[in-house]
């Protein structure tokens, strides 16, 4: 894998790991904290409502006096209905003022700070007589705060660490079998280079017409001294026009078909316009990652020319023969079937040529 993307991933994979560690360190506290701090709420309010409807029927029982029934007061704002904590720690407490605000009665431990206050008023035939008040200390909930708070941060350690080891773990093996394939391509593709370049015959690569690749064999057989003559150059500029349409259609058949089609006999022109003889082969290949044309050329000019000149000639030999007066045969020694009769034995001796063959 190469070292810049690799160390894009590591980074990438480090900045997720990170963002879901500090996610799970807020979440935690946060969300304790919010339930937390609702329920609390929710407590003191009802207690408040609840101890003040209460006293609002103390106060309905015995309307001229109930300010003077303190044990009374006390006895609800501390048990009814839901008791009221005593302990210092929870800093909880309960008190009954009158109308003008003077306190009447006050049971629990009222906190000194960070504390919620809730009241409730107190009624005489539907008029505010006094009010409840009911405070409760904050103490609980940040010391529960903070101890959530710091279990949110070993969970979020724990999951940075599991979250960017993991995935640092599987990058590393995938990174090495990457190599290893990467490797083994590049043997693969030298081993095919190697094999290319020292072919005898001629290979070339094309696309789109465009030469893109010519082997030293392919140099030589056109006549060129390097490859940079013929990098760019169509592969029309090298067939015989004789050739054109049979050369564009294969092309059009492998490039649409991905067929292969069978090998053919063409002309195809040197640097200096000589015209030869060859059989191509071609087939489609990749190509610096895109899809191209390889086609095997092989130079055939030599037994084309070879057996152009024994036609030529066995033909001189046939005229030679046919213009004799004589009859020239040639039969096997041993059966004495006949291999070959000129012509003049049908002329001479009226027998067709096919009875002196069988």
């Amino acid at each position: 894998m190469p070292r810049q993307i690799k160390d894009r991933v590591i980074s990438l994979i480090d900045r997720l790991a990170m963002l879901v560690a500090m996610a799970i360190t807020l979440i935690l506290p946060l969300g304790f904290s919010g339930l937390a701090y609702r329920n609390l709420v929710d407590r003191v309010d009802t207690q408040a409502h609840v101890k003040a409807a209460a006293i609002t029927d103390l106060v309905s029982g015995n309307p001229g006096l109930w300010v003077y029934e303190i044990q009374r007061m006390e006895h609800l704002l501390l048990r009814y209905p839901v008791p009221i904590s005593t302990s210092p720690i929870d800093g909880e407490a309960a008190s009954a003022y009158n109308a003008n605000g003077v306190l009447l009665a006050s049971v629990g431990n009222p906190p000194d700070e960070r504390l919620m206050r809730r009241s409730h008023p107190i009624y005489d035939s539907g008029r505010v007589v006094g009010r409840v008040e009911v405070v409760h200390s904050l103490r609980g909930l940040i010391v529960g705060t903070a101890l959530v708070a710091m279990l949110g941060l070993l969970l979020g350690s724990a999951l940075y660490g599991v979250f960017r080891t993991w995935p640092m773990r599987e990058l590393r093996r995938m990174g090495v079998a990457l190599d290893a394939e990467q490797a083994a391509l590049r043997t693969s593709e030298e081993r095919y280079r190697t094999m290319i370049e020292w072919s005898l015959e001629a290979i070339v690569v094309h696309r789109g017409h465009k030469v893109l690749y010519v082997n030293p064999a392919g140099i030589k057989l056109f006549g060129n001294s390097s490859a940079q003559e013929m990098a760019g150059k169509t592969i029309s500029d090298f067939i015989h026009p004789d050739s054109h349409q049979l050369a564009l259609a294969r092309v059009k058949s492998i490039a649409e078909s991905s067929i292969n089609p069978p090998m053919a006999e063409m002309k195809f022109l040197k640097l200096d316009g000589t015209v030869m003889d060859v059989e191509v082969q071609s087939t489609s290949i990749m190509f610096d990652g895109k899809p191209a044309i390889c086609s095997d050329i092989r130079d055939i000019t030599g037994r084309k020319q070879a057996e152009a000149a024994r036609h030529q000639s066995d033909q001189r030999f046939r005229d030679l023969v046919d213009s004799t007066d004589g009859i020239v045969w040639e039969a096997d020694a041993a059966t004495f079937v006949f291999s070959f009769v000129s012509k003049n034995a049908v002329r001479l001796l009226g027998y067709p040529m096919v009875d002196w063959l069988q």
